[in-house]
């Protein structure tokens, strides 16, 4: 993903998604941040992982949050 770039407000509540299963992300270009918000109080948390750097969401964390890359460099 490159600076111009972002991801839309989203969750992955696909059904096709397995009960119990999780995501994994790995962040391999520029820094950018992450940012989940809890569905229920609208409370959001940031994350900016490091360059080639995974993280993973649990599926049934789909269901109480969203999230979303913003585009830029989140130093700036």
């Amino acid at each position: 993903m490159d600076s111009s770039t972002k991801l839309p407000e989203h969750s992955d509540d696909e059904r096709t998604i397995k009960p119990d299963s999780r995501i994994f992300t790995v962040s391999l270009g520029s820094l950018h941040s992450i940012i989940f918000r809890y569905m229920t109080t609208g409370d959001e948390r940031v994350v900016i992982p490091e360059t080639r750097s995974l993280y993973i969401v649990s599926q049934p964390s789909q269901f109480l949050w969203t999230h979303r890359m913003d585009a830029g460099d989140p130093r700036d």
